[in-house]
């Protein structure tokens, strides 16, 4: 089955990148994962390596970034061990402050 589509806003400042989310109606996840690549040489976020699994909340903060640096992120929904839903990967650059706001096609 093609897995659906999440919805990440993100935004970046100096060392820290905020994330929310959302998943489709009717999806039931037991857990998000938090899944992010980098440059080699920059340091992981004080919440750890990748992924990062975070339960059932639909907000999350890392931070203890390195400023101007880019990291690409994205946000998985799992049940159990199936993954229902993901975003795509974003890139987020830290050192200004920039937010990304996911373009939603079709009536909601």
């Amino acid at each position: 089955a093609d897995e659906l589509q999440l919805l990440l806003n993100a935004s970046a400042s100096d060392t820290s990148i905020s994330l929310s989310w959302q998943v489709p109606a009717g999806t039931a996840p037991t857990h998000y994962e938090i899944e992010y690549t980098k440059d080699p040489g920059v340091s992981d976020p004080q919440q750890g390596a990748s992924p990062i699994r975070v339960g059932t909340q639909t907000s999350f903060a890392l931070t203890g970034l390195t400023k101007n640096k880019t990291y690409s992120i994205k946000v998985v929904a799992y049940n159990g061990s199936t993954r229902l839903a993901e975003s795509d990967f974003i890139p987020l650059f830290t050192g200004e402050f920039r937010a990304y706001m996911p373009v939603v096609t079709g009536s909601q």
